[in-house]
């Protein structure tokens, strides 16, 4: 899905080089065979750049081919090696790329970082996060914050939530697909998690993944999706009712938002769990604004400190690689116009995960 993303960041690395620039990047990928795929069309060559493992380019794509196997071990094994390794493949104008591998538990995409491609209009904070002199009597569990409000933001966790380490904190907030597509197992083994982290407070949206969160999607398509629930496309209303309810009792204190505002401590907060219409034809697309429809982004309201999306505004951190041809901006137009009327410190969001 992002061989074209590397294909189009190579060549405007290429193109800056070839102009005297010097650009560099850092790849970052569990699809090794795109590697090997590009590598004559861009001239690569492999170096050896620490260690002895790889000598040459036969010893990396042998490497990468275990790195691709279907058995876990064997390419965690070869991961392990090729990060170990700290190889820079080296492109003949110039160009350096260090490669560093992910392993699939992680991450199921590519993602490769570059400074010679693709200015985004940023969202700067338009204000200080203004806090109340009593929010810094508010300890953060087990931690030692002292005269701030500390916050911690993840997002598209998909289930893999037990590899994550959460540090004290006032605020955790989680910004959608905390499951992989909604099942009441997963929702409640997300949900016991979440309970025992270390934060004071605890905010969350769902996700397009979250199907049995929304229930009209639910009853008309989400329920192909699900394997534990067979009765979820004649009683959606139930099936969403029952996966709302071991989230919100498995994690007591928790907020979920919906196209609502919300005050904690000295802050307040509008979340929604919906993305603009860019992935209205994704196979799981529940909370997905229909083209033509009018999204919810209106309601944010004038003064808020922290905005909580699912998707992207347009041109922030939405580059994906979903359609043909790669990359498109996935991001919604109306949020980003939404998002700077009402000028909040924080814009928290999630969704495009090699955005």
């Amino acid at each position: 899905a992002c061989g074209g993303l590397i294909d189009l960041i190579l060549g405007r690395m290429r193109e800056a080089a070839v102009a005297g620039a010097r650009p560099s990047a850092v790849l970052l990928t569990c699809c090794f065979g795109k590697i090997r795929k590009h590598a004559a069309c861009f001239g690569l060559q492999v170096p050896q750049a620490g260690g002895t493992a790889v000598e040459s380019a036969a010893d990396l794509w042998a490497l990468c081919n275990m790195a691709d196997s279907s058995k876990p071990k064997e390419s965690a094994m070869a991961m392990r090696i090729l990060n170990s390794e700290r190889i820079a493949c080296c492109r003949r104008v110039g160009i350096w790329l260090s490669l560093l591998a992910i392993p699939r538990t992680v991450t199921n995409k590519n993602l490769v970082l570059s400074d010679a491609v693709f200015p985004s209009r940023p969202l700067t904070a338009t204000k200080p996060l203004a806090l109340a002199p009593r929010a810094v009597e508010e300890r953060p569990a087990g931690g030692t914050t002292t005269g701030a409000f500390r916050i911690v933001a993840i997002s598209d966790t998909h289930g893999r939530h037990g590899s994550i380490v959460v540090p004290p904190c006032d605020l955790l907030v989680h910004c959608g697909d905390f499951t992989k597509a909604g099942e009441q197992s997963e929702v409640a083994d997300f949900a016991a998690w979440l309970s025992e982290q270390p934060a004071t407070h605890k905010v969350l949206v769902a996700g397009n993944h979250e199907v049995t969160f929304d229930e009209e999607y639910l009853g008309r398509d989400g329920w192909r999706f699900l394997k534990e629930d067979g009765t979820a496309k004649s009683n959606p209303g139930v099936a969403a009712a029952s996966a709302r309810r071991a989230l919100l009792d498995g994690c007591p204190g928790l907020m979920l938002l919906e196209n609502e505002a919300v005050r904690v401590g000295p802050l307040r907060i509008w979340g929604s769990p919906a993305q603009g219409a860019f992935f209205s034809g994704h196979t799981m697309s529940a909370f997905t604004v229909a083209e033509g429809s009018s999204p919810p982004w209106s309601d944010i309201p004038a003064g808020t400190d922290i905005v909580v999306t699912h998707g992207p505004p347009f041109g922030v951190c939405d580059l994906s690689g979903e359609k043909s041809p790669a990359p498109q901006r996935a991001g919604c137009p109306t949020l980003l116009e939404q998002v700077l009327r009402a000028k909040p410190a924080l814009h928290l969001f999630g969704d495009i995960h090699e955005g």
